[in-house]
């Protein structure tokens, strides 16, 4: 008597990105935005698989983590917007600084609302005026507008 065998863990196949990508479209769509980035074909999606998977593997050897993640939704996800939360928050920090508005991380990252370069380009001239150096000017910038 031979018994099936339970599938276990996560699907790893080109389905299973397919559905989580679709789903984030649909998401996306419902808010009146779109994916940063198109679907990606099977060999597209084996190849940033494979290099995902490796990436995370080494961050497990060095304790950066601890499991491999959930390799088919982050992908997805990682096509999802443009710009990472992280450079967001900067973003938000600039924006703040400039336009002195609340604007909201998905507002950001959705492409609705950007930094206002030009204020920024204004205060590096007056700090060029001033005879700084790059990098003083550069970590000033930071400062004043990303919070870094």
């Amino acid at each position: 008597m031979s018994r099936k065998k339970r599938g276990r863990g996560r699907p790893s196949d080109y389905k299973a990105y397919v559905r989580h990508y679709n789903a984030l479209n649909k998401e996306m769509k419902k808010r009146g935005l779109t994916m940063a980035e198109g679907r990606m074909n099977k060999l597209e999606w084996k190849t940033m698989r494979e290099a995902l998977i490796n990436t995370r593997k080494d961050e497990i050897a060095q304790g950066k983590r601890k499991t491999l993640g959930n390799i088919n939704k982050d992908l997805a996800k990682m096509q999802q917007y443009a710009i990472s939360r992280e450079q967001a928050k900067a973003y938000q920090k600039a924006i703040k600084a400039t336009d002195n508005k609340k604007v909201s991380l998905r507002d950001i990252r959705a492409g609705k609302y950007a930094v206002n370069w030009d204020v920024i380009n204004a205060r590096e001239k007056e700090l060029r005026a001033e005879n700084h150096s790059w990098n003083y000017i550069h970590d000033i910038i930071a400062q004043e507008y990303f919070g870094s």
